[in-house]
């Protein structure tokens, strides 16, 4: 935690006021002394309690069995060692269990002492070591005066410095006798509480975790630390703002929890990648998700996206057309890259399998005022459309189906293994269409919890910030811990910050209008 300029930061959870001298102040009890001046460090009266171990700090029980313990363990230490020399076994095992009980008893007292030491009041010193803290905060508080320098009292006058000019304002401190300035009060922190704790110590709230957002019940895993995986892989968070023409896209693949709270963790399984055409004329959108079973599936997933943006990107650079695209062809190329990129680093193809959704995007209208997509997918990696006005819902535009029988999560197919399943799907896109990329982690929750696909609608009726998009993406859900990733394209919207005057609002935010 960082402390305020005008404050001194103590290792014993208080705030303190640091003294900082100015010179040219008025003596000790004249005009210049402030009515309500504060006691300094330098002048508080020490805390009460004596030097080093003190009896006095022991409950007489807890006391009394100490010395128990303390006798019983020299008994039987003294019997063991008789009964070894005498070679007498019955005394060597009475000492023997009596140093064990001795043992056991210290180990009890142990605990009722910390039980005892926290219950006493903040800043009692301990029990062990209380003279050298004591000694080591006293030397902290009075240091001795430079000779160098002088006492303030000795110090000469000296004119005005024009930056000394609102220090008083800007760091809060109020003037006293001796020609000092002491720190006022601590500025009030807003910690979302009630005015009660601000400025109390000893109630200085945690940091909290970040404010996903909640789909149906809160999630145990949710607040567990995130932990690192063994291998070094792709980040647990990636996210992307971008434009292309009048096309809006946010994107966001973040670990989920059941993987990230794992120690070691596994590595995010699910990856995506934005592209767009030398002439601007065509976005690109690919999105992986890792097979759960397969440990090396999120190395699988890079490599297809990565590879799928390439090979879309050159084909529409040569003049194809979203007509002319074929998942066949390109889920080929991707199969024999995936497993050529497998071999190369000594992994079996089979731990690298990954399903892929793959899209591109007319930016332009046609003369009809539409435009077209094109999908290439291959498992349960799936786009959905919500036409304007948003808030009533998805639509499954492409990708497999899931059922909700016990094969749900089963796939058939799946790369690099069958690329001729890869399945092709055109569409026309009305105006101000909203087009979402997803994996399983998001569109599984979005269909299967109650209110989830009106609240996924609500959030994303408008292009979100990037940050409000990433907290969307990291919801929380009890039922559903895989990684999750969401690439959403706004098609026909402004500019953040720039209102489209020919919309009407959309729920609580208008159309334009980015939370």
């Amino acid at each position: 935690m960082s402390s305020h300029p005008a404050y001194g930061g103590h290792d014993d959870g208080e705030y303190r006021s640091a003294a900082v001298h100015v010179p040219g102040g008025k003596g000790a009890g004249g005009p210049g002394r402030h009515s309500d001046a504060r006691r300094t460090e330098r002048s508080e009266p020490s805390r009460p309690g004596g030097d080093g171990f003190r009896i006095a700090d022991v409950p007489p029980w807890l006391l009394v069995g100490w010395i128990v313990a303390g006798l019983s363990l020299a008994a039987g230490a003294a019997f063991t060692a008789i009964g070894f020399l005498s070679l007498q076994v019955g005394t060597m095992r009475t000492g023997i269990l009596t140093v064990l009980g001795s043992v056991v008893m210290s180990l009890v007292l142990g605990f009722f002492q910390r039980k005892h030491n926290r219950a006493l009041p903040a800043g009692t010193p301990g029990l062990e070591g209380g003279r050298k803290a004591r000694e080591k905060k006293g030397a902290m508080k009075d240091p001795p005066p430079d000779p160098a320098i002088g006492t303030p009292a000795e110090q000469p006058a000296r004119a005005p410095d024009p930056e000394d000019q609102g220090l008083e304002e800007h760091h809060g401190f109020e003037e006293h006798g001796h020609g000092q300035w002491f720190a006022a009060d601590p500025p009030p922190i807003d910690r979302g509480g009630s005015p009660d704790h601000v400025g109390a110590a000893s109630q200085v709230l945690a940091p909290a975790p970040a404010d996903f957002r909640v789909l149906g019940a809160r999630s145990d895993l949710a607040r567990e630390p995130w932990r690192l995986p063994v291998l070094p892989t792709q980040p647990a968070v990636a996210a992307d703002q971008a434009r292309i023409g009048t096309l809006e896209i946010r994107a966001a693949s973040i670990i989920g929890p059941g993987h990230r709270t794992q120690d070691p963790a596994t590595p995010r399984q699910d990856a995506y990648r934005l592209g767009r055409d030398t002439t601007g004329r065509h976005l690109i959108v690919a999105v992986a998700d890792g097979m759960s079973d397969s440990p090396r599936s999120d190395h699988g997933a890079t490599v297809a996206v990565s590879t799928a943006v390439a090979k879309l990107r050159s084909d529409l650079d040569s003049g194809a057309t979203v007509q002319h695209l074929s998942a066949d062809r390109l889920f080929t190329e991707l199969a024999r890259a995936i497993t050529g990129s497998a071999q190369q680093r000594q992994i079996d193809p089979r731990d690298v399998r990954t399903g892929l959704i793959v899209g591109v995007v007319e930016v332009e209208l046609n003369r009809q005022g539409r435009r077209s997509a094109w999908f290439g997918h291959l498992a349960d990696v799936s786009a959905w459309r919500q036409a304007y006005p948003a808030g009533h819902g998805w639509e499954q535009v492409a990708g497999d189906h899931k059922g909700a029988g016990t094969d749900a999560n089963t796939l058939r197919a799946f790369l690099p293994f069958h690329p001729n399943e890869a399945q092709d799907t055109w569409l026309t896109l009305p105006p101000g269409a909203v087009l979402a990329f997803l994996t399983d982690g998001v569109s599984d929750p979005m269909t299967q919890i109650p209110g989830a696909s009106a609240s996924f609608a609500d959030w994303w009726a408008t292009p979100p910030t990037l940050g409000a998009f990433v907290l969307d993406v990291g919801f929380e859900a009890r039922t559903h811990q895989d990684d999750r990733t969401a690439v959403v394209v706004w098609c026909d919207t402004p500019p953040p910050g720039q209102p489209d005057p020919a919309s009407p609002a959309v729920g609580a935010r208008g159309r334009g209008q980015p939370r």
